[in-house]
């Protein structure tokens, strides 16, 4: 209900409390990364990573998309340009 109710300008500070206590109870279990990165950095350390991870896969999904709606658009020019890349 939270996700459905939520007022848009809470976003952020929403997804940031929800994110930091689920971190909180997997303190017990990130041994490996509190030892990596510290026990006051490893959530945000993590974080960082989701982030980097996550833009990298939207990356992925727009050039697909992209290249769908080209290959609509104009199919042989496209092909042209893959065979030549």
């Amino acid at each position: 209900m939270l996700a459905v109710k939520l007022d848009e300008s809470l976003l952020i500070s929403t997804a940031d409390r929800v994110c930091h206590c689920f971190f909180n109870h997997c303190t017990y279990i990130a041994e490996k990364h509190r030892e990596m990165y510290g026990d006051n950095m490893w959530e945000s350390s993590l974080m960082g990573h989701l982030a980097v991870s996550r833009s990298h896969y939207i990356g992925k999904v727009d050039t697909v998309l992209g290249l769908k709606k080209r290959a609509k658009k104009e199919p042989d020019k496209l092909m042209d340009e893959l065979k030549n890349a």
